[in-house]
């Protein structure tokens, strides 16, 4: 019998337990699998893994033992996925598995549609952000005979990995939310990025499944090419001039999203009129398996965004936008752009814009930087603190404020209380600016 099956056999006689992680509470009868990366190796910890009580541990490097529980193979992260990929086939052919990538919205249309089917299936869903090549075998390897289908969040920084994941997570349903500049340093240009993430496409055409497309995205339109298994879906501002039509959705921001379709009001908790298509998106979805739309607009009605996810905060001193989830040129200009609407609505005179560095940019991430500084000039905000190494190199007015880190910013705030303003806070996941909420 090969190691890949044995090991299979033990994941199922374990109940499905796998852990990567000897601080997990999973850690018990568990398979436990030693991964390496820059800073760890699992290695190291094989026998405190058996110690903590998982049944098996997994590694790719001697151990000196003589414990028959420890699995020796030639890679263990190959091992981890190759059994998440048996798993996957093995799960069911009928059941659906909903593929999910993007720039900018992936995290969000994962959660709202998670919501939505929930309500009336039973549903595994990536868990938070954690979309990579360790994460979506995890979240394969979670799916029992109960559920009824998956949603799986694709991440990619460079070319061939959304290839990669289809393979372990074979999507039946695939969805691009967009396409923009973000991970430059792996990607290098925009043209990879698209090559990277029809991958998705890719795989969903060639297993004639189900691609669902915001037609009002041409870059998107244009990698369908002939195939006809398509969902369209697109939202639109509502005026006086649109020609309703049921079957699309129309939004008002006031500033917290409302949708229209199929003569349904839909009020949710959710800010930022780029979130408008997410919803849409996973509406539509959602009716693409027969979710009765009284429900899905129960969910939405309810759901709010977490996790500094474009979060409405009212702190005894100011209103606060934090979207501190993900930082690069196209959220930001969304954010921003999303931000003067909002202030014109509430007719606020004081505002303020946070914004930090946006990360792995390459080499025109000065040119990117400086791009941030003219709209939030262009659009009239006479109050704005940059924050980070690359935002100090920008050219920006005399009254806006540059600092080189978080805690210097949070240093130069408790000077002077910011009192009665509207802020909008964004920034890269790394920057971590959500720290700023305790002293605004």
């Amino acid at each position: 019998m090969s190691d890949i099956k044995k090991i299979y056999e033990l994941y199922i006689e374990l109940k499905q337990n796998v852990c990567i992680d000897t601080r997990s509470k999973k850690i018990q009868n568990s398979i436990f699998f030693a991964l390496k990366g820059t800073n760890y190796n699992g290695n190291l910890f094989a026998q405190e893994a058996i110690k903590k009580g998982a049944k098996y541990a997994v590694v790719d490097e001697p151990v000196e033992t003589n414990n028959k529980h420890i699995i020796k193979v030639e890679n263990s992260l190959h091992t981890l996925q190759n059994l998440a990929t048996i798993h996957r086939s093995n799960w069911g052919e009928k059941k659906f598995v909903i593929g999910i990538t993007g720039t900018n919205g992936k995290t969000t249309t994962k959660e709202i549609l998670n919501k939505i089917l929930s309500s009336s299936l039973s549903i595994n869903s990536t868990k938070g952000n954690f979309n990579n090549h360790i994460g979506v075998p995890l979240t394969i390897l979670a799916l029992n005979n109960d559920h009824n289908g998956c949603i799986v969040e694709l991440g990619a920084n460079h070319q061939g990995e959304i290839k990669e994941l289809c393979r372990i997570a074979n999507p039946t349903h695939g969805i691009i939310t967009n396409i923009g500049e973000a991970h430059l340093e792996g990607f290098k240009d925009l043209d990879t990025i698209i090559k990277t993430k029809n991958e998705l496409y890719d795989h969903i055409k060639k297993n004639n499944g189900t691609i669902f497309i915001n037609k009002l995205d041409s870059r998107l339109v244009n990698l369908i090419q002939d195939y006809d298994k398509v969902v369209f879906y697109s939202c639109e501002k509502q005026n006086e001039h649109n020609k309703i039509n049921r079957d699309l959705f129309y939004f008002l921001a006031k500033p917290l999203l409302t949708l229209y379709h199929q003569g349904h009001i839909i009020n949710t908790k959710i800010i930022g009129q780029y979130n408008a298509q997410n919803l849409a998106a996973s509406i539509k979805i959602a009716e693409t398996f027969n979710i009765n739309v009284k429900n899905t607009i129960q969910v939405l009605e309810k759901f709010e965004l977490k996790n500094n996810r474009s979060q409405f905060i009212k702190t005894n001193n100011n209103e606060i936008i934090l979207d501190a989830y993900n930082a690069n040129p196209t959220s930001v200009k969304l954010a921003i752009e999303n931000f003067k609407e909002i202030i014109q609505i509430k007719k606020s005179k004081n505002n303020i814009i946070i914004i930090g560095d946006m990360l792995e940019l390459g080499p025109k991430s000065n040119q990117y930087h400086q791009d941030i500084v003219k709209i939030i000039s262009s659009l009239g905000f006479k109050k704005c603190i940059l924050i980070g190494e690359n935002f100090m190199l920008t050219k920006t007015k005399k009254q806006y404020k540059k600092i080189t880190s978080l805690k210097n910013c949070i240093n130069f705030l408790k000077k002077d209380t910011v009192k009665n303003h509207y802020i909008l806070i964004k920034g890269s996941r790394k920057m971590q600016l959500e720290k700023l909420i305790d002293i605004l």
